[in-house]
């Protein structure tokens, strides 16, 4: 008899409890693999799919956006063509943390076109105002005086080496002929070059021997892709270009007291920078600019060996004096020059040599700083207002940029709806980035010099482009220009988009350029003749914060341009 305290008697063969249920759950898994069909690939990557272009709208719309580039405005920092400019990546990030600084570079919706991207380099800031004189900016603020905006010895450097004087392959390699079209040489018996080892030997004896620039110095591109540019503004501007790097590569011989390198600044001609470094045993190192010394202890403790070659920079921009030997920063001297020309400007030019004995030189390049033109000689100060700023392209010369955007303006009779837009209807098409005027006729596309000009009319609808990008067909004698330079407003001022939208049922006389424009009233004003409503336009430089998209950071195509854009 079994015990009546013991439990219930268990064959070893049942399954228990918790078998029953792992064995029901394993049918049940089976059973839906028969009946439920594999999912395609598609299907099972929908939803990695859908997050990949969640992200990637997310990403393009608030941090990161990739650009091409169609103009040469910003050359040779991003080169631009149309089509197959540089592809730049744009941080849209950046900006929501802080504010834009002076001379990053930008990409803003254009205020003019607002579907239309810029890029340019920013100049100016909110509540300053800036001068361009001589080639630099100069700033004052709450109405001080005026001072130089000096770039970081990084963003220099690299813009330096964007912009050579003397072309690159006759800096790598000195060559005679090549060499002699660039450089003044002293007679045979003082100077030779030796092609093979790409060296310039000089004599000077017991006297100075100096080699100069052969023409004076002006801010003509002569980079890499000057070449096959469209715009020769560049080539059009004789202002002295002061802001320069010299470098070279040098080593002292037989009786050399010292080196010399000096930079004829044409901007301030009585002031010549002259740096002397001296060879062991012979003259001091020292740095004048003008008639005063400005070198430091450092400079002066300097002695280069005889029979030792050494990398020297001499460079002058900003108002800033520096000196590099093997790399290294020996000196740097700033001072002040006024923004207003020199009563009798000279010319820029460069010259290097010795005093005393012998000594080869090799790798002698010239570089310049940026050089910032006017559009007209009388438009001199920019005023810019809070909120807003001013940007300017590299390639100041073929740049169309905020120095010289103009608005111009019509009204509609219907309603007396003012419209603004662009002075050449600029838009984001390849094919008609900006037109001839505005208003305007679709017209047959010719290219001349380089630039696309408008054909015979194609359609006798009137248009225009106004600065969100809609375009108006407009009725025939139902529309006005109007005199934008009438409505009391600076040139200049963004206060005069504001005009845009407004219903004017009755305008000032004087404030209707071209009253009731028919469709052949339009066509004998604007056939085969740009900018006909010039006069009535009004400069608009600024763009406001909020149409500031980011900062661009990175070239990443094509592949022999990627890198970090400065």
């Amino acid at each position: 008899m079994p015990d009546k305290d013991s439990g219930p008697s268990h064959d070893s063969s049942e399954a228990t409890p918790a078998e029953d249920r792992k064995a029901a759950k394993q049918r049940r898994k089976a059973k839906n693999a028969l009946q439920t069909p594999k999912r395609g690939f598609f299907r099972s990557n929908l939803e990695a799919f859908t997050v990949a272009i969640v992200m990637a709208l997310v990403i393009k719309t608030y941090a990161f956006e990739a650009f091409q580039v169609p103009t040469e405005s910003m050359e040779p920092t991003i080169i631009g063509r149309t089509p197959g400019g540089d592809r730049i990546i744009v941080n849209k990030f950046v900006y929501e943390f802080r504010d834009p600084r002076r001379f990053e570079i930008v990409v803003f919706r254009y205020p003019l076109s607002r579907m239309v991207n810029y890029v340019k380099r920013l100049v100016g800031l909110p509540g300053e105002v800036l001068k361009i004189a001589h080639g630099d900016l100069y700033v004052s603020r709450d109405g001080g005086q005026f001072a130089v905006a000096r770039k970081s010895p990084q963003l220099a450097d690299a813009i330096f080496e964007e912009n050579p004087v003397i072309p690159e392959d006759v800096i790598d390699q000195i060559e005679s002929n090549g060499f002699r079209e660039w450089w003044e040489l002293p007679s045979a018996s003082r100077s030779h070059i030796d092609n093979e080892a790409g060296v310039l030997e000089l004599d000077a004896g017991n006297a100075s021997l100096m080699v100069a620039t052969r023409k004076p110095i002006n801010p003509e591109r002569r980079d890499q892709y000057a070449k096959d540019r469209a715009g020769k503004g560049d080539a059009q501007q004789k202002g002295a270009v002061g802001d320069l790097r010299v470098d070279l590569e040098v080593t002292p011989e037989s009786g050399c007291d010292g080196v010399v390198i000096k930079i004829q600044d044409g901007t301030q001609p009585n002031l010549e920078i002259k740096l002397v470094l001296g060879v062991e045993g012979g003259a001091a190192s020292k740095l004048t600019h003008g008639k005063i010394e400005v070198g430091n202890a450092d400079l002066k403790k300097v002695a280069l060996e005889k029979g030792e070659e050494v990398t020297i920079r001499l460079e002058n921009y900003d108002d800033r004096i520096r000196v590099e030997v093997d790399g290294d920063e020996i000196c740097t001297y700033e001072y002040v020059q006024a923004w207003r020309e020199a009563p009798s400007p000279g010319v820029s030019q460069v010259s290097f040599g010795l005093t005393g004995g012998k000594a080869s030189f090799s790798k002698v390049g010239v570089w310049r700083d940026l050089y910032y033109t006017l559009y007209s000689p009388t438009q001199t100060d920019f005023t810019i207002p809070d909120g807003h700023y001013l940007f300017c392209g590299d390639n100041s010369a073929n740049s169309l940029d905020a120095r010289g955007w103009r608005v111009v303006g019509i009204r509609r009779r219907s309603d007396g709806r003012v419209l603004l837009g662009d002075l050449e209807a600029v838009s984001d098409s390849f094919d008609w980035p900006r037109r001839d005027n505005n208003p305007y006729f679709e017209t047959e596309k010719i290219t001349r010099d380089g630039r696309i000009v408008a054909g015979e009319i194609t359609d006798d609808t009137p248009h225009f482009l106004d600065i969100h990008g809609n375009e108006w067909d407009l009725d025939s004698g139902d529309f006005d220009v109007i005199d934008l330079t009438k409505f009391g407003i600076p040139q200049g001022d963004p206060r005069i988009l504001d005009l845009h939208g407004q219903e004017r049922e009755s305008l000032d006389e004087k404030q209707i350029a071209v009253p009731k424009i028919t469709v052949s009233k339009l066509k004998a004003l604007t056939s085969h003749t740009q900018h006909s409503f010039f006069n009535y336009s009004l400069l608009m430089h600024y763009v406001p914060r909020d149409d500031i998209m980011g900062q661009a950071n990175l070239i990443f195509w094509p592949p022999s341009r990627i890198g970090v854009i400065r």
